[in-house]
């Protein structure tokens, strides 16, 4: 069923649960992105992240004070795609944190590392954090 597009993403999780939350490490900085997958990833290279189960601001906006306290720099790494950008513009609009995108003509972290290695997406993450 993992082939069918209507299937993929079927969760019993609410969707006011932050995927990642409960492992965050200490850091100064905070990467808000969309996916476990991309968490796992960031996480390898040594980076704080979390993600919503969806880019919807309203189901999972309560947390975020409490994010904003414990972290000195919280970054937003949606998708870089149409629906990505516009749910960032949104969010931005009610919380004006630091935001980046996926260059390189990528969508996404795993974009990236599928096309350039994980030693270069490591570097990008970096100098997008500077």
């Amino acid at each position: 069923h993992y082939l069918n597009k209507n299937l993929r993403f079927l969760t019993n999780a609410p969707f006011s649960h932050i995927q990642g939350l409960k492992q965050l490490r200490q850091s100064n900085n905070l990467i808000i992105t969309k996916s476990l997958k991309d968490i796992m990833v960031l996480d390898l290279m040594d980076f704080a992240a979390i993600a919503p189960h969806n880019e919807s601001l309203s189901d999972w906006k309560e947390e975020l004070p409490s994010l904003i306290d414990t972290f000195e720099n919280i970054f937003l790494n949606f998708d870089n795609d149409d629906a990505g950008r516009e749910a960032t513009d949104k969010f931005l609009l009610e919380y004006p944190i630091n935001c980046y995108f996926i260059d390189g003509g990528c969508k996404d972290l795993s974009d990236y590392i599928h096309k350039h290695g994980l030693k270069k997406a490591e570097k990008l993450i970096k100098n997008k954090l500077l």
